[in-house]
């Protein structure tokens, strides 16, 4: 406190007051001192430089010069130039000081970073020569009176304040808008910027409560700010518009950045610098229920053509619990205009007056805003939208009620010249055949916001190029219309839409060409607003063609086979030219297709220019292998069905390569299992046999493994359907051909003749259709098939495979069942037989509660089981004393050729296989 309170004193009354205490000469020493005060310097921003003036006075009797010196970093003694009051002028030279008289040092400070600094002042007296006040040099004689004195400072960040430190809102309707303002003041030594940013729903534009406003800190520049700058003890307002979206408090904080402007920048705006310090704006408001919302809240109308217009609907919603009329309360601002649209009526009074419709709650109506700008440039406007109590209209219109609410919406758009686009932006005709003639259209788009119409011209007369305004093309319309008598004038194009005018080119000599169309822009007045050049080029030439393709890869193509791609040529001349097929490497081939007239003497039709036929090229190899070549188009004039006339006017070589490969073929599936079936049963599998190649083809089958295996076509009654050709010895039908990419399908049968494993192998070539009715052609490719088996014997299981009668008493019987199931793949009979003379006895067969033997007056008869089937055989032990006693039930399995569940007589013979049940009994 006491250093600060010596310093105020040094800047008040001229307290830097240094009273030089001189070395003289021993005489003179005494009538001379110099009383120091250390010098304290306020804090300083760092990079930023402030003065203090130290006093000097001679308190002796005769005239003194001073000298002065300063050390210390940071510190500068600034006052080298010679001046009134000055003490200083260089290193060797200083003002004569009569005695009571003063001098001035100025010393300056500049802190380079943050924290004190520190400095040494010297002061040097010595007796002066002249008069008082005036300039001379130093003294070197005599002892001079040397004193130091200290110097001290500190470097500190920007400062600033800003007032208010909260913005409170107070309530504000949802939808509406509310703007406060923050003044930010630069109380730094520095010039410095300001860049807010914020927390709590806050963000840069429209957000969902706070959003910067219109403010003199931060300017907007397209779609990056530029920062303004605040100089030393300027200031800046921060505005900050509420907008709540939804009813309720809502809290923010806006936090401004203050940076140092960065070295170099200079003007009015410029960019920030690193952020030294911070200060936040606490931010409040409610939201309240509103009274009637526009839907949207601000409108941007973009740019508009100037002379031309938009408008832009608004929709107004009654939010409020009462009925309220609507009425455009700015009903224009510059180049804006408000009307109520669906919010009024029209009194019919044949003014045009207009009152305001009641609009119940929950209730719209659509306000309508106009953009009409006759000058170019930014616009902007805010219209107002009032909302009122119901009542009787007035008598020139307008609403008579009490005014509630009112909404604002702010509009901008932009008022610009005509604008259009050419597509083309130039025009390249090639090369046109000398005399021949060729156009090409240009679209003109018009890209303003407004009727506009064009007229194309020539820039200098004299030049094989021209302009028609007609020539529509895909729908667009002429950039001219027809009037009556014959007369035309350029037509009036809406805003969005397009017309196309024609350029043509007319050459009369060979050698390139260039000329420049212009397209002159007419505005509503007719006067020409804008224009847009075009440049055009052509060559003109001898006869040429075009082909497409201009080479062919006919890739891999079957021997045999023929591959055709067509090719396109285009009369790029300016005359009619007729085709004629040139030479060509075998084995590919040039046909002339479209480019001849059909007919019993085919004749080259004439191409006009631009025009295009289509000619064919054929590969069709007779090897494998790769080969090339080309094949030559010759161009003439004239000709006829005899052959050409006149001299050969062009040629195209269209170059052509190709591979011949062997053709190929698939069979699907490539092996089957078909398991085990019983011996003189039968299987069948359904195979696909798939022509890959790009020939038909006609197929041969041939099987290994006969008799277990055998082949049929698809449904086995060798006819000329979807089936293969069949195999074995010649049928009289005619062998079906298969086309490239179809398939044909043909039944691989198993019939295993006896018990074992069989293979086989289905094997089926392809051959070059032939005309017989059997295979003719060449075998070209072929494809297997494995197939697998095996037979068994009939086969059936019996449950239980032992009887377990236990004891039975002596006399008396006990019945046991078997169930015998059919696990053979054909119907089988079976015969149960039990012992004879036996206390064993079979007592009855059943299947499904009908007897499996039966016995009639006829004899004995036995059902026939189906694959899968059973059948119950009832066992009795009737024992005729006691003891232990075995037997054994024997069960006959039979083939029967009959269907299943009919009878059939006794079979004769042993049976194929036989069942054995073991059965076992003690009689007590």
């Amino acid at each position: 406190m006491r250093f600060r309170l010596l310093s105020l004193v040094s800047l008040v009354s001229l307290i830097g007051l240094m009273l030089a205490a001189m070395a003289l000469p021993a005489s003179a020493a005494a009538a001379h001192t110099i009383t120091p005060t250390p010098m304290s310097f306020p804090n300083a921003t760092v990079n930023s430089t402030i003065t203090k003036a130290a006093v000097i006075k001679n308190s002796g009797t005769t005239n003194l010069q001073f000298k002065a010196t300063i050390s210390g970093s940071g510190f500068a003694l600034t006052n080298v130039t010679p001046g009134a009051g000055s003490c200083l002028t260089g290193p060797n030279s200083g003002l004569n000081v009569a005695p009571g008289g003063t001098c001035t040092v100025t010393v300056a400070f500049t802190p380079t970073a943050l924290g004190p600094f520190s400095g040494t002042i010297t002061v040097s007296a010595l007796p002066a020569t002249g008069s008082p006040n005036t300039w001379s040099t130093y003294s070197t004689t005599g002892t001079p009176l040397v004193h130091s004195f200290g110097v001290s400072g500190s470097g500190a960040k920007i400062t600033s304040t800003v007032s208010p430190a909260s913005l409170a809102f107070g309530y504000i309707e949802s939808g509406a808008a509310k703007y406060l303002t923050a003044k930010v003041t630069n109380t730094a030594t520095v010039p410095i910027t300001v860049s807010p940013s914020y927390s709590g729903a806050v963000e840069f534009g429209p957000s969902p409560y706070f959003s910067l406003g219109s403010d003199a800190c931060v300017h907007p520049s397209g779609e990056t700010l530029v920062y303004q700058v605040v100089p030393v003890g300027g200031s800046c307002d921060l505005e900050v518009a509420f907008r709540p979206t939804a009813t309720g408090s809502r809290t923010g904080t806006a936090t401004l950045s203050m940076a140092r402007v960065q070295s170099g920048r200079t003007g009015e705006i410029g960019d920030p610098g690193p952020a030294e310090v911070t200060k936040t704006v606490a931010l409040s408001g409610s939201g309240t229920t509103p009274l009637f919302t526009l839907t949207p809240t601000s409108l941007a109308f973009g740019q508009i053509t100037q002379g031309g217009y938009k408008t832009l609907d608004v929709t107004v919603k009654n939010t409020s619990k009462n009925p309220l009329q609507f009425w455009p309360d700015s009903a224009g601002s510059g180049y804006f205009s408000l009307y109520g649209d669906s919010c009024v009526q029209t009194i019919p009074n044949g003014l045009g007056q207009t009152y305001p419709i009641t609009i119940e709650p929950a209730g719209t109506c659509r306000m309508q805003v106009t953009f009409f700008p006759e000058t170019v440039g930014a616009h902007k406007a805010t219209l107002v939208v009032g909302a009122y109590t119901p009542a009787s209209p007035t008598v020139n219109g307008g609403p008579a009620g009490i005014r509630v609410s009112s909404r604002s919406l702010p509009v901008t758009g932009t008022g610009i010249a005509p604008t259009s686009t050419l597509a083309p932006t130039s025009l390249a005709f090639g090369t046109v055949t000398v005399e021949g003639m060729k156009f090409l259209p240009v679209k003109v788009t018009n890209t303003s916001t407004t009727f506009v119409s064009y007229e194309p011209r020539m820039a200098s007369a004299g030049s094989a190029f021209f302009v028609s305004p007609g020539g529509s093309s895909s729908g667009v319309p002429d950039c001219e219309e027809s009037q009556p008598y014959g007369q035309s004038h350029p037509r009036s194009i809406p805003a969005g839409t397009s017309c196309t005018f024609l350029v043509g080119f007319f050459p009369q000599a060979l050698g390139s060409q260039s000329a420049q169309v212009i397209v002159d822009t007419h505005g509503n007045s007719g006067s020409v607003q804008a224009s847009k050049t075009l440049a055009v080029s052509g060559t003109g030439g001898v006869v040429t063609l075009t082909a497409s393709p201009t080479s062919i890869a006919f890739g891999n193509v079957t021997v045999t086979g023929t591959k055709t791609v067509p090719v396109v040529l285009t009369n790029t001349s300016n005359v009619s030219v007729q085709y004629w097929p040139g030479t060509a490497t075998a084995p590919y081939s040039l046909s002339m297709g479209t480019c001849f007239a059909a007919g019993d003497f085919p004749t080259p039709v004439y191409v006009p220019p631009g025009g295009s036929c289509t000619a064919q090229v054929s590969f069709k190899p007779t090897a494998t292998g790769a080969k090339s070549g080309s094949v030559v188009v010759d161009v003439y004039r004239s000709g006829n069905y005899a052959g050409p006339t006149g001299t050969k006017r062009a040629t195209r070589s269209i170059a052509v390569s190709g591979t011949g490969i062997k053709p190929t073929m698939t069979v699907s599936p490539i092996s089957y299992a078909f398991g085990a079936l019983t011996v003189d049963t039968s299987r069948s599998r359904s195979v696909t046999v798939t022509n890959t190649s790009q020939i038909p083809l006609q197929f041969d089958i041939s099987v290994t493994g006969v008799p277990n295996y055998s082949v049929t076509d698809s449904d086995g009654d060798g006819g000329d359907d979807n089936g293969c050709a069949a195999p074995g010895p010649p049928t009289y039908y005619r062998i079906r051909t298969i086309a490239p990419g179809e398939a044909c399908t043909m039944s691989v049968r198993f019939h295993p003749t006896a018990v074992g494993s069989f293979n086989g192998t289905v094997t089926v070539t392809g051959h070059t259709p032939g005309e017989g009715l059997f295979v003719e052609g060449p075998a070209l490719t072929s494809a297997s098939m494995s197939v697998s088996g095996s037979g068994k014997a009939l086969g059936a299981t019996v449950s239980p495979t032992s009887l377990s009668f236990g004891y039975v008493k002596a006399g008396t019987e006990k019945v046991l069942t078997l169930t015998v199931t059919n696990t053979a793949t054909t119907a089988v009979s079976y015969v149960p037989t039990g012992p004879s003379e036996s206390p064993f006895q079979v007592v009855g067969v059943t299947l499904n509660g009908t007897d499996c033997a039966y016995s009639s007056s006829y004899g004995n008869t036995y059902l026939t089981v189906a694959p899968g089937g059973k059948c119950t055989i009832t066992t009795r032990f009737a024992p005729w004393g006691v003891g232990a006693r075995t037997g054994t039930f024997r069960i006959g399995i039979y083939r029967s050729p009959d269907a299943a569940g009919t009878y059939r007589d006794l079979p004769a013979g042993s049976p194929e296989t036989t069942l054995v049940v073991n059965a076992s009994g003690t009689g007590n």
